[in-house]
C-alpha cells in the first residue's frame, strides 16, 4: 500500500470519516501518516465532508481544528441568523412583525399580510453581516442595553454568549428580548427590592423608552423591492460578505416551531440553505410550491429530475416529516413538515447529511385557520410562525 501516491491515497481518505482517518488511517504507517499532514488532502476531506463549495486556503493547524470542531458533539450550537427578506410582507405594516423574528428563537415571531400563501422568508449568517444589522446608536438604545444586560432573566433568553459588551451597541437580538418583555411581562425588569413608588417610576420610564423605541423603528415601506408591492420586502445587507466571505454555517439540526396564540398558525412549510443568495422570487423556490403531503413530494420527484430523493417519511401523532439528501443545486432542501392537529408546536430533526451554507430559508406553505375559535373576525387568512433555525457549528475557512 506504501507503493500508493500520496493523490490515490488523499481520494481514498475522503471517504472515511474524520475520526477513522486520525485513529486509523494514520497508524498504518509512516507513509500514511504523511497523507494526513498533507493540508491539500486534509482540506479536500473537508470540502467532501461538509460539502464545502467555496475556495478555501487552510493552514494545517486550522485544517484539523475545523474537522474536530464539526465532528464533536458538545462543539453543536444554535446558530444565529438574520432574517432580512419575505415574499409574504408584515401583518398590519407593524414593525414588530417582521420577518427577523422568524430567524430568533426568543422572539414573538413573524405575521406576514393576509391573502398569501407559498412565503418565501430568507436570513443570513449573522456572523457575515459585522453588525451591519444594527439600528444605530443612541442615548436610548444605550439606556435598553444597560437594563437588559443587567437582567438575569432577559440574559437567560438572550444566552451569555449572544449579550453584548459593556460599550457594545444594543445589538438586533437584545432589542428583540426588550420588546417581548416590555408587552409580555414587564415587571420582570423591576428590581425586586423596588417598592411600589419605585416600581411605577421605573415602568414609566419603560414605557418612554419602548415608545421611543418604536418611534424609530424599522420604516418597512422602505424595504420594498417594488413600491407598489407591499408584499416583497428585503432589509439591505452586505451580499459580498454573505457570498464571498469566509464565515459559513455547518448544519446537524434542523428546528421550527410555531407556539404561540396564533390565528393563522403555519400548517406545512420546508426549509432550505445556499452557499450564496437565491433571489426568493426566484423559481427555483415555487418548485416547491402547493406541497401539501408527503405523496405530493414523491410526484414531484418524478417529474422533477433537480428535485433531490427525499428520505422516508417520519410521523407522530403531532407532526410529520421528510429529510432529504444533499444535493448540488444552488438551493439545497432540508426539511418538509406538516403539523396534524392543533396542538403540534414543533419539529425539530437531525439532519442525515452535513448541509454547508451561508443562508437560510423557510417556505411558509399554508396556513391552518383558527380565526373564528380565536374571535378573529378578519375576512381573510396570513401565515404566522414563531422561529426558523438551524444547530450546528459555525466555522471560517
Amino acid at each position: 500500500m506504501d507503493s500508493l501516491p500520496y493523490e490515490i491515497l488523499g481520494e481514498i481518505m475522503i471517504f472515511l470519516e474524520a475520526k477513522d482517518v486520525f485513529q486509523k488511517f494514520c497508524l498504518v504507517s509512516k507513509y500514511f501518516y504523511g497523507v494526513t499532514k498533507s493540508t491539500y488532502h486534509l482540506t479536500q476531506l473537508i470540502s467532501h465532508k461538509l460539502h464545502i463549495c467555496r475556495p478555501m486556503s487552510l493552514t494545517l493547524p486550522h485544517a484539523i481544528k475545523i474537522l474536530k470542531k464539526t465532528t464533536r458533539i458538545s462543539k453543536i450550537r444554535p446558530i444565529e441568523f438574520l432574517g432580512f427578506a419575505t415574499t409574504g410582507g408584515v401583518d398590519g405594516d407593524i414593525a414588530s412583525n417582521w420577518v427577523g423574528s422568524l430567524f430568533f428563537k426568543n422572539s414573538p415571531g413573524y405575521c406576514s399580510r393576509e391573502r398569501k400563501d407559498n412565503i418565501n422568508c430568507a436570513g443570513v449568517l449573522s456572523s457575515t453581516q459585522n453588525g451591519l444589522l444594527s439600528d444605530g446608536r443612541s442615548e436610548v438604545r444605550d439606556e435598553i442595553a444597560r437594563i437588559i444586560r443587567n437582567n438575569h432573566y432577559a440574559r437567560q433568553l438572550i444566552g451569555n454568549d449572544r449579550i453584548g459588551k459593556k460599550s457594545d451597541p444594543l445589538n438586533y437580538i437584545e432589542e428583540m428580548i426588550f420588546r417581548h418583555i416590555y408587552i409580555n411581562v414587564p415587571e420582570i425588569l423591576i428590581h425586586r427590592n423596588a417598592n411600589q413608588q419605585t416600581a411605577h417610576e421605573f415602568m414609566f420610564h419603560l414605557r418612554e423608552l419602548h415608545n421611543s423605541l418604536v418611534n424609530t423603528e424599522l420604516i418597512l415601506a422602505s424595504f420594498r423591492k417594488r413600491e407598489d408591492d407591499a408584499y416583497y420586502l428585503v432589509r439591505p445587507i452586505n451580499y459580498e460578505n454573505g457570498d464571498k466571505g469566509k464565515n459559513l454555517f455547518c448544519a446537524k439540526y434542523v428546528e421550527f416551531s410555531r407556539s404561540g396564540e396564533f390565528t393563522c398558525p403555519v400548517e406545512a412549510f420546508m426549509v432550505f440553505i445556499s452557499d450564496y443568495y437565491i433571489d426568493i422570487e426566484s423559481s427555483e423556490f415555487s418548485v416547491y410550491n402547493d406541497l401539501k403531503s408527503s405523496s405530493d413530494i414523491d410526484t414531484l420527484v418524478s417529474i422533477n429530475e433537480n428535485v433531490p430523493r427525499p428520505y422516508e417519511l417520519f410521523e407522530s401523532k403531532l407532526h410529520e416529516y421528510r429529510l432529504f439528501n444533499w444535493t448540488k443545486n444552488p438551493l439545497k432542501p432540508l426539511l418538509w413538515g406538516k403539523f396534524r392537529k392543533k396542538g403540534g408546536k414543533k419539529i425539530e430533526a437531525k439532519l442525515r447529511d452535513n448541509f454547508s451554507g451561508a443562508y437560510l430559508y423557510v417556505k411558509l406553505l399554508y396556513p391552518l385557520d383558527l380565526m373564528r375559535e380565536s374571535g378573529d373576525m378578519s375576512e381573510f387568512t396570513n401565515i404566522d410562525a414563531r422561529y426558523v433555525g438551524l444547530k450546528g457549528v459555525e466555522i471560517r475557512i
